[in-house]
């Protein structure tokens, strides 16, 4: 059986950075034919942000 995990709490700061973040991804994604575009960001253990 997993083992759960306690959920992380992150900082308003940090939300904000990630919508951020997401939101600049978005700009490059690639929708021909749904043109739906997403972005997402992703925030490690380390802190660092990759989109």
């Amino acid at each position: 059986m997993a083992q759960k995990r306690p959920a992380c709490t992150l900082k308003p700061e940090c939300v904000q950075q990630l919508l951020v973040c997401s939101q600049e991804a978005k700009k490059s994604a690639y929708c021909p034919y749904s043109h739906f575009p997403v972005g997402a960001a992703l925030l490690t253990q380390e802190g660092r942000i990759f989109k």
